[in-house]
């Protein structure tokens, strides 16, 4: 699974985006009365979004189109067939969308299939091959389509330039209108940080404990349960006890995981360091 490292990525193919976009800008013609005012390709980052009410109506294709995806990306992990079709999707979307790259139900299109691709692939090269830097810049051009889909994808999106105050306060929105999306509460967990505070510590404990008490199979929910027990002892309080519940957690992710997932090496040496570090601590 391909979670991490999307902004080292787009620093390493951001050269060819700039002309990327400029083709879309040929390709699509007029732009939309709501572009009218001011150039997409200078409009900076706005999240005001967030707080916005989510429409009902048109709904109905963006849930089709997760719907479709998820399915395949629910058999992604019993092979390389599923995987190689999501990013056959992701490849087809992402042309659609430099062809109509003002349209959000494209771009959401394109943006889901390619962090479902990402997810399910291995391999660094799937970044490139499905446009994930492409799709980032058009969250900042696109307007907010007033859609939960839409915003579900925005928040499970990778390294996107959010505050995380204001993406922990979509995270909770998401999750509060579905608690049983599960890659909801996952990011939600990552991304909500136990050594800011001793109310946010107590937020990030609760909500991975809500993970693996929902999904007690799911091996990565134990490695991000491990993560914050894991943050909260390297703070500034250092506590034995979150030392060894992160081992603990961590541990359990070793229990559940595949032999070939890539990051037990990682946990491994995690939990050799957490170790050495408690021996400091210990009398």
């Amino acid at each position: 699974m391909l979670g991490t490292g999307l902004a080292i990525i787009a620093v390493m193919i951001a050269p060819s985006l700039a002309s990327t976009l400029q083709k879309s800008r040929k390709l699509s013609g007029s732009l939309p009365k709501e572009y009218q005012n001011g150039d997409p390709f200078a409009r900076k980052w706005d999240f005001s979004w967030v707080d916005k009410p989510w429409k009902s109506q048109g709904s109905e294709p963006y849930a089709a189109f997760r719907k479709k995806i998820d399915q395949i990306g629910m058999s992604a992990s019993g092979g390389p067939n599923a995987t190689q079709q999501l990013i056959s999707i992701a490849v087809t979307e992402r042309e659609a969308a430099r062809q109509s790259p003002w349209d959000p139900l494209i771009h959401f299109r394109h943006a889901y299939s390619a962090y479902m691709a990402c997810q399910a692939s291995t391999d660094w090269k799937t970044f490139g091959a499905v446009g994930v830097t492409e799709m980032i810049e058009r969250y900042r051009m696109i307007h907010f389509p007033g859609q939960y889909e839409y915003a579900r994808a925005f928040f499970l999106s990778e390294d996107l330039p959010t505050p995380q105050p204001i993406r922990r306060k979509l995270g909770k929105r998401l999750h509060v209108l579905d608690p049983e999306d599960r890659r909801v509460l996952h990011v939600l967990v990552m991304r909500t940080n136990p050594s800011v505070s001793e109310e946010e510590r107590a937020d990030a404990i609760r909500l991975a404990d809500e993970l693996v008490t929902k999904w007690p199979n799911y091996s990565k929910g134990y490695s991000v349960r491990a993560g914050v027990y894991d943050r909260s002892f390297f703070s500034d309080h250092k506590r034995i006890a979150d030392g060894e519940m992160a081992l603990r957690c961590y541990q359990e992710y070793l229990d559940r995981s595949k032999p070939t997932e890539a990051w037990r090496t990682t946990a491994k040496e995690q939990m050799k360091y957490i170790e050495s570090e408690l021996k400091k601590l210990k009398p």
